[in-house]
């Protein structure tokens, strides 16, 4: 009975507790990186080598058309919004650029910014987002320069991914 009990509380500890999931994203030199915890996901030199292998390996695949609408979307994005047990998610957003003038590069800090707040904004509908740092730093200099470096953690239970996962099947399951 007491090993019951012992796994009875090893799977509510699972499903309750909340655990982070680290994504890291790299973009610097044209050279974009894609990190879960620190195993490499994406890079584009790994992209570069599946395209060659598919490009020798021929096959015909069946084409798949989801029956998605927008009427859809928007209940799903209703759902998402007013979904009470959202998940933590806390973000570190650095960004360097340059464009090639100086002029440019000062009259682009506004927008920049603005893009970044708009992306926070996309984020929120299925996360409760906490803002770590934002830093959006402007290099005057006569060449064109772009780093980004993304880090998002996101806190999570077993619980909260079963639920949203219904509910995301079930409004797109859902006839109109």
């Amino acid at each position: 009975m007491s090993i019951f009990f012992i796994i009875l509380l090893c799977f509510i500890f699972l499903v309750l507790v909340p655990f982070p999931l680290k994504l890291n994203i790299t973009l610097e030199n044209k050279e974009l990186k894609i990190y879960f915890f620190k195993i490499l996901l994406f890079s584009k030199e790994r992209t570069k080598r599946k395209i060659a292998k598919k490009k020798k390996k021929t096959s015909k695949t069946k084409s798949y058309s989801s029956k998605i609408t927008i009427d859809k979307l928007r209940s799903l994005y209703k759902t998402l919004t007013r979904n009470l047990f959202k998940s933590k998610l806390e973000i570190y957003f650095c960004m360097e650029y340059s464009l090639n003038d100086a002029a440019y590069t000062a009259l682009s800090i506004a927008p920049a910014y603005d893009l970044a707040m708009l992306l926070i904004n996309i984020l929120d509908m299925p996360f409760k987002v906490k803002i770590k740092a934002l830093t959006i730093t402007p290099i005057f200099k006569d060449k064109f320069l772009l780093k980004l470096h993304f880090t998002s953690i996101i806190w999570t239970n077993l619980a909260k991914i079963i639920y949203v996962s219904i509910l995301i099947f079930k409004k797109l399951r859902e006839k109109n």
